[in-house]
């Protein structure tokens, strides 16, 4: 080993030495040739226990265990003292993070570059970590790496607040119903590990049966790895989909809800009422959980409904030392921590015309960024939407086709709205795209509206995508979000033909859409597992270009429709299908109605016989603009739902009321009809 070499590995060992005190992660950049780096970490690696280091990405060294780099996922649960990441232009910051929380505290993070150009905004904070040259004999940075010294001392019981997560969640079991338990956390406290901890506790003591939900199953994992029930064990935990659990509401002594904060909270609502012993929990800060929404709508309204509910939340890191150096650098590097604008609550707003108001985009593709600007906006997205994730916020600095704007008042943001640029394809590419022969990437709304309608000109002409929309929680349903889309509109109106979106759609998401004139072109056929919602996918001309296919496309909306409320989304709620069903009615005269409805009503016929002129009947309320404010008409003409699912949705005594009831409120809206009519 040369000199300079030993000097190098010295200053590595000097880096890991004081990871171990403060129980701390080190980190360091190897900038030099692949020869040089090789020698250096096989020389670092036997320091270290075998099975504890593991290589990230990159050619395999051979003395190291090897993770494909799109595969950060495998290490959690694992226990990483050694961790070397090389770095490319197809850097995946999921990945990356994902196999960070494996790195425990006294353990060391490589970086190799080599000479890849990265973005300036991730140059800029790679600058920041500790950095060995070939030819230095010394580190860069290293002292302000490690600033400030932690509060960290070796007798701390780093795991107290973990166990007394452990002890509440075993009272939810014992204690008096209807009194949930609520665990918050931010990453690496050891959340899902108490979970488990607790179900195997409890599985010892005694027989019962415990379910976990989550957006994913593989959200939860770490959960069953800690769980470790016996096989000849009487008590089973197991895992529902939210979706799932809603629809059949099976029986269970304890439920766990995880990362509930990416859960709609209607959702949370009705398991809340139905589960009387219930743990709940969410990470409240990173990209697991749309933090203030659950902090600020779902949990005032659970201590007011459940006055014996607990909260308990977790601050202490059990696999590193609080204040470790790099999660701080993690945070800032991938907004894993930013936060929302404080706003006050009772905030007065001026009308969207004062000065006071401001629309624009964020410059992100650039050096010389605005950080607080870029950290702000980005907050918004994270909070609002549970899919966001460390490679959204790579896609943004680093993507030509993606635009971030946002909505000031008086200088705070109050409002973010991600835009993506789709469509401009060739007549050829489109060809092969109907054909099912391909799906260009980056072109969701485009492709997808090409595909399904059979219509070319979604994909050759300009689409700019909303893929996020989010307004502060203090001030939403005040209109923000709809002055946004109405300047994105303007202000687009020149480069684009169309703006198209697609989300999970609920009654409140699809009215807020309509409002800002978006028309419904495409419903999905299966549900989303997390939301239990089906997507839409909507669309607003911006151009004289696109009213023609536009109108053709919502013509065959109101085709394919009326169909799909009878077959695959049939279970869709009542009040959603007649929103959706409504909309795609053209405004106009309707027809009379016929006197088989009418003697229906008064209790002839029979359904089976009044069915295809109830459906005229209630095409004709859609025409001049009646609302049907039934769920059960709806249900039973437009759905065709049987009467024993009527009863069982609506809690009915059965058939014979049921019926009862649908005539009564099919006489209420003829009485709103005839004064149409007269």
């Amino acid at each position: 080993m040369t000199a300079i070499l030993s000097s190098q590995l010295h200053l590595l060992e000097h880096q890991h030495a004081i990871a171990i005190a403060r129980f701390q992660r080190g980190a360091v950049v190897l900038d030099g040739s692949l020869a040089w780096q090789n020698e250096l970490i096989e020389q670092f690696a036997a320091r270290f226990p075998i099975g504890s280091a593991f290589q990230l990405g990159g050619e395999p060294y051979g003395f190291l265990e090897t993770i494909p780099s799109k595969q950060g996922k495998c290490l959690l649960g694992r226990e990483v003292n050694l961790l070397v990441v090389t770095l490319t232009q197809d850097f995946d910051a999921n990945s990356f993070n994902a196999a960070l929380g494996a790195l425990v505290g006294g353990g060391v993070l490589l970086l190799l570059c080599n000479d890849t150009k990265f973005h300036p905004w991730l140059e800029r904070h790679l600058s920041l970590l500790p950095k060995l040259n070939q030819a230095s004999h010394q580190l860069v940075n290293d002292q302000s790496y490690w600033q400030p010294h932690p509060d960290y001392l070796e007798n701390n019981d780093i795991y107290a607040e973990q166990n007394s997560a452990i002890d509440a969640i075993e009272r939810v079991l014992t204690g008096r119903r209807k009194r949930p338990l609520v665990i918050t956390a931010d990453r690496g406290r050891g959340k899902s590990s108490a979970l488990g901890l607790a179900a195997a506790r409890i599985a010892r003591s005694r027989c019962c049966r415990i379910l976990i939900t989550a957006p994913s199953k593989a959200a939860v994992q770490p959960v069953f790895d800690f769980s470790q029930v016996d096989q000849d064990s009487l008590s089973c935990i197991e895992f529902i989909s939210p979706d799932e659990l809603i629809s059949a509401m099976p029986n269970c002594d304890l439920l766990f809800v995880d990362e509930a904060a990416a859960i709609p909270v209607p959702l949370l609502k009705t398991i809340v009422a139905h589960y009387h012993r219930l743990v709940i929990s969410s990470t409240v800060h990173g990209y697991e959980g749309c933090g203030r929404g659950f902090s600020l709508k779902f949990l005032p309204w659970l201590q007011a409904e459940r006055k014996g509910m607990k909260l308990h939340h977790m601050q202490q890191p059990i696999r590193w030392a609080q204040n470790d150096a790099l999660e701080t650098w993690c945070a800032g590097a991938f907004l894993l921590q930013a936060e929302l604008t404080p706003i006050a609550h009772q905030i007065a707003l001026e009308p969207f015309e004062s000065s006071r108001w401001s629309f624009s985009r964020v410059v992100t593709q650039e050096d010389g960024i605005n950080e607080p600007v870029l950290s702000e906006a980005f907050a918004l997205l994270v909070n609002a939407h549970y899919q966001t994730s460390p490679n959204d916020l790579m896609l943004l600095l680093t993507s030509k086709t993606m635009s971030l704007y946002t909505m000031n008042y008086d200088g705070q943001i109050v409002g973010s709205v991600l835009v993506n640029r789709e469509g401009e394809l060739s007549s050829e590419v489109v060809e092969r795209v109907q054909l099912g022969q391909a799906r260009p990437p980056g072109n969701l709304a485009a492709v997808e509206l090409a595909n399904h309608l059979a219509l070319s000109e979604p994909a050759t002409q300009r689409c700019g995508r909303v893929m996020r929309i989010a307004v502060h929680p203090l001030l939403q349903s005040t209109g923000i979000g709809s002055e946004m889309l109405r300047r994105l509109k303007h202000q687009l109106s020149a480069q684009l033909d169309y703006l198209a979106t697609s989300f999970g759609v609920t009654e409140e998401l699809f009215g807020f859409w309509q409002n800002s004139e978006f028309a419904p072109l495409k419903l999905g056929s299966t549900k989303d597992k997390a939301s239990g919602t089906y997507s839409l996918t909507l669309a607003v001309s911006t151009s004289d270009n696109s009213q023609e296919w536009l109108a053709l496309a919502k013509q065959q909306f109101s085709r394919n429709l009326i169909s799909q409320l009878r077959t695959v989304n049939q279970d869709i709620h009542p009040m959603l299908a007649w929103m959706l069903f409504s909309t795609s009615i053209a405004k106009e005269s309707g027809a009379i109605p016929s006197k088989l409805v009418t003697l229906y009503i008064r209790g002839g016929n029979s359904l089976v016989s009044s069915r295809s002129d109830l459906f005229e009947f209630i095409t004709s309320l859609a025409k001049f603009s009646i609302d049907i404010d039934s769920p059960i008409v709806t249900a039973v003409v437009l759905q065709e739902w049987t009467w024993e699912q009527v009863v069982e949705q609506f809690s009915l005594v059965g058939r014979k009321q049921a019926e009862a009831q649908f005539r009564g409120e099919l006489s209420l809206l003829m009485e709103r009809l005839q004064c149409k009519l007269a």
